[in-house]
């Protein structure tokens, strides 16, 4: 008896939190909160409402604006008060105020801009750096070594290439001037040098790129600097004018995905192939 009224009173508590829940989405009435919304920042549409699994009583908002840009609110329990602001672990750093809204499917996946195979064929990756699995879905990543973004970017690629669930290969892309272009023959006099292979990344992820030792009496440096222009034009002949720019598949991206929206184009092209 003890264990029937246990079990009970779980379900029965589990029935008051659901409900609790679905009827905290329900109350808020979307045309009122739209109506409220754009009297603070002009039209906007609220794409949907998910009760938060990180804020306690907190729902969070998707709403998107006239121009097609998109933003995460947090509502108070009382629907009369939001937070604007981003969502960020104190951890990592990483910015996780749309996760929640990718994981959902209330957020669309970031759309690329389609690149025709003709020139993707053209661009060249003899000697490049290349990871994974050359049966993966195909990741190319034109990146400075001194862009902050580019790093953050490579740190949540290298694991898929680790699995081999990517083929990723790097393209570089100086936009730091010669203090760029020094980190980038560094990078490459390291990565075909060193007999750790972690010593490339070891370098990308962690050195503060004060000093260039490397390059110094690299033998390789002429025919690195010729890759470096090669891949130069290559980015320029697609029309690249920023890194991080990545091209997954026939996709091109200007500045990396959310991470939670990167792993799910990955995960939709690997089940494609």
């Amino acid at each position: 008896m003890k264990r029937g009224k246990c079990l009970l009173v779980l379900v029965l508590g589990l029935l008051m939190v659901m409900g609790t829940v679905v009827h905290a989405g329900q109350e808020i009435n979307k045309k009122e909160l739209e109506a409220k919304l754009s009297k603070i920042f002009g039209p906007v549409k609220v794409l949907g409402a998910i009760p938060s699994t990180r804020i306690p009583g907190m729902t969070e908002v998707v709403v998107q604006g006239s121009r097609g840009q998109q933003a995460v609110l947090f509502l108070a329990p009382d629907a009369e008060h939001f937070i604007l602001g981003r969502y960020m672990d104190i951890e990592t750093g990483q910015d996780q105020t749309k996760d929640l809204a990718y994981e959902k499917g209330v957020l669309p996946l970031p759309k690329g801009k389609e690149v025709k195979a003709a020139k993707i064929s053209e661009i060249k990756f003899k000697d490049s750096p290349t990871f994974g699995n050359p049966k993966g879905v195909p990741v190319t990543v034109f990146f400075c070594p001194l862009c902050p973004y580019c790093i953050k970017t490579l740190k949540s690629l290298k694991p898929y290439a680790d699995k081999g669930k990517i083929l990723l290969r790097l393209k570089y892309f100086n936009v730091h001037g010669e203090r760029g272009e020094k980190a980038e023959v560094e990078a490459e006099c390291i990565r075909r040098n060193e007999k750790d292979p972690a010593a490339y990344w070891n370098y990308l992820f962690n050195d503060p790129h004060t000093s260039f030792p490397k390059s110094q009496n690299c033998k390789q440096k002429e025919a690195i600097e010729k890759m470096l222009e090669r891949d130069r034009e290559d980015g320029k002949k697609l029309g690249i004018r920023a890194v991080p720019t990545l091209i997954i598949g026939k996709e091109l991206f200007t500045g990396a995905p959310n991470e939670v929206a990167l792993k799910r184009i990955i995960d939709k092209k690997s089940n494609k192939k």
